[in-house]
């Protein structure tokens, strides 16, 4: 069973300048979501979020590669509730995040 990153609520973990290492862009529902760096502004217990309207996917740099598979997931979910009115909680979001990476689904 592969393991399942811990990143979601991790502080401190981030290094800013460094590369992001994620698909620039991830296509879902028929959108092209761009995926950036996030910068200085963003609060350092964040891993990520999701700007609906702007359609793009904003993660924080440096962290390991399965840390930000785990979190570039639990965004499309994020986008994927909020598209469909499905008003997923955190945590629902975060348990399917977690059991799609467990179960081997990547984006790439």
């Amino acid at each position: 069973m592969a393991q399942v990153p811990a990143v979601l609520g991790a502080t401190g973990n981030h290094l800013r300048g460094e590369k992001l290492k994620a698909p620039k862009t991830v296509t879902v529902l028929g959108h092209q979501l761009c995926v950036l760096p996030m910068g200085d502004q963003v609060d350092g217990n964040i891993s990520g979020y999701c700007a609906e309207r702007e359609e793009c996917i904003y993660i924080a740099p440096g962290m390991a590669d399965g840390q930000t598979d785990v979190v570039l997931l639990h965004e499309v979910l994020h986008f994927i509730s909020d598209s469909l009115g499905k008003e997923l909680t955190e945590e629902q979001i975060k348990g399917l995040a977690e059991g799609l990476y467990s179960a081997g689904v990547r984006i790439r």
